[in-house]
């Protein structure tokens, strides 16, 4: 996690990162605790707001390196940690799900990417054949 902040100018003020746990349960199987993501915000922030005068803050944006499913329950709590982008249990809902959209060209003319592991669909048929 890395929080920057910048003035107008796009000139870098302050800056301070949070180091993110990664279980990794088996070959090709890791998972992070989506709990800790807001967490981790909130530490950098709290990090850099000594640097900063907050009367001129006029914005934060959060953003990640990729997509990550979190499947939550009725009260919008985590049903378990986050099967992030590099956890590869998917692979075989990702090769059923570009059969049954056409293919892999198809797939990539519909959504501008290739269909992988690492993609939400393919996560959360896993999740459904799984661990629903």
């Amino acid at each position: 996690m890395k929080c920057t902040a910048y003035d107008e100018e796009g000139e870098t003020l302050a800056s301070s990162s949070q180091s993110l746990k990664k279980y990794n349960l088996s070959l090709g199987q890791v998972e992070q605790d989506p709990r800790y993501w807001w967490l981790s915000v909130l530490l950098c922030l709290k990090k850099i707001e000594g640097k900063l005068a907050t009367k001129d803050l006029c914005g934060i944006g959060v953003t990640g390196q990729q997509v990550s499913p979190v499947f939550m329950d009725k009260e919008s709590r985590p049903l378990r940690r986050a099967m992030i982008w590099m956890d590869k249990r998917a692979v075989g809902e990702a090769e059923l799900l570009t059969k049954k959209l056409g293919g892999l060209s198809r797939v990539y003319k519909l959504t501008g990417v290739r269909m992988g592991y690492g993609y939400v669909p393919a996560k959360v048929l896993w999740f459904k054949k799984n661990e629903r």
